[in-house]
């Protein structure tokens, strides 16, 4: 289940010039508990998540972001389905390269991120996609470079369906 905006939604959403994407969904399993949204802690992630405040071994792994338009290419190249929520990333995007953010601060709204590394497809990810009838290794290398973004969260704050994604100045 998912929080998604139809084409109609997307049109209303009228993004600023300045703004690189909008967010498109959040996966339900966290954002309902929060309503429409969800807030986002400070180095600690998403708020009501399993893994939020706990100690993090590596950096970017506070929040996970996937291009819908990678999902879409994939169904395309492959003649499959798969659902946006299917990859499993906690924030699907449509207007923005997050490859190019690796590096970038940048924000959802009024939440400021740091974009740290790419999210790469691993046997996981292939193991809950295997029902596409894809073998497993042709999965990880369809994804691979486009399945997403890690990023560290820097400021709390609340995050929305049809927010805006405003890449910073460096």
């Amino acid at each position: 289940m998912s929080a998604e905006l139809d084409c109609s939604e997307m049109r209303r959403w009228r993004v600023p010039n300045a703004c690189r994407g909008v967010v498109l969904l959040l996966r339900r399993w966290w954002a309902d508990a929060f309503g429409a949204g969800d807030h986002f802690g400070r180095g600690a992630g998403i708020v009501g998540d399993r893994y939020y405040g706990a100690q993090q071994s590596h950096p970017g792994q506070n929040l996970t972001l996937i291009e819908a338009e990678e999902i879409e290419a994939f169904n395309a190249r492959n003649g499959t389905s798969v659902g946006l929520t299917d990859p499993r990333r906690n924030v699907v995007t449509r207007g923005v390269r997050l490859n190019a953010l690796v590096g970038k601060v940048f924000s959802i709204g009024a939440v400021k991120l740091r974009g740290v590394q790419l999210c790469e497809p691993c046997g996981t990810l292939a193991q809950h996609l295997a029902a596409t009838g894809l073998p497993k290794a042709d999965i990880v290398r369809e994804l691979t470079h486009r399945a997403g973004l890690r990023v560290d969260v820097l400021t709390s704050g609340p995050l929305r369906v049809g927010d805006p994604i405003d890449v910073h100045a460096q």
